[in-house]
């Protein structure tokens, strides 16, 4: 369960800097649960090739 908070955490922070673009002057509202969830679905849904891309 560590790796997973651990792996969340890291997505979340490298998302972050790309939806901000380095922009410290403006606010950004994201939320990185739900889109770990989204991606989860997509990525169980998804067989073979389609998985490994």
């Amino acid at each position: 369960m560590e790796n997973l908070a651990a792996a969340n955490t890291q997505f979340s922070l490298h998302l972050f800097k790309k939806i901000s673009g380095g922009n410290t002057s403006k606010n950004v509202f994201y939320s990185p649960v739900s889109i770990s969830s989204a991606l989860a679905m997509v990525s169980l849904g998804a067989k073979g090739n389609t998985a490994a891309q």
